[in-house]
């Protein structure tokens, strides 16, 4: 669009102040809002179905981890933190999911996982605490 206005506006330099008094740029702008306020009415509901998705998703998570499902626990979660990564709480329980998942395996390589996750679980703990 701003090439056709710099066309415009070069092709008829004498015409410019015509322009600019007949309302181009004001149908422009108008023009413009308009289409930032069709696309504001189908991003906030698809920003909304995608928080209640990751929620939903954290909510199967908690349910898999209570029953001991540590693997699906595991599944939900990492599906949660990539829709809504902000989300502090999908992430602990993350952590916690694995740390679960990975403990008593006799595995070596389990262990030290195991051991990774229950130590971000912590860190994540205590700076949810000190946010607070």
């Amino acid at each position: 669009m701003t090439v056709n206005l710099d066309f415009i506006m070069n092709t008829n330099r004498a015409r410019a102040n015509e322009l600019l008094k007949g309302g181009l740029f004001e149908e422009c702008r108008i023009l413009c809002q308009e289409n930032i306020w069709h696309f504001q009415k189908i991003a906030e509901p698809s920003s909304r179905q995608i928080a209640s998705a990751a929620n939903c998703l954290a909510m199967r998570g908690e349910c898999a981890f209570r029953s001991g499902d540590f693997a699906g626990a595991r599944a939900f979660y990492q599906k949660a933190v990539h829709l809504a990564p902000r989300e502090s709480a999908y992430w602990l329980r993350l952590a916690q999911s694995s740390a679960c998942l990975f403990e008593d395996t006799g595995d070596p390589r389990m262990a030290s996982e195991s051991a990774a996750a229950a130590q971000n679980a912590s860190l994540l703990q205590a700076r949810a605490s000190a946010a607070c």
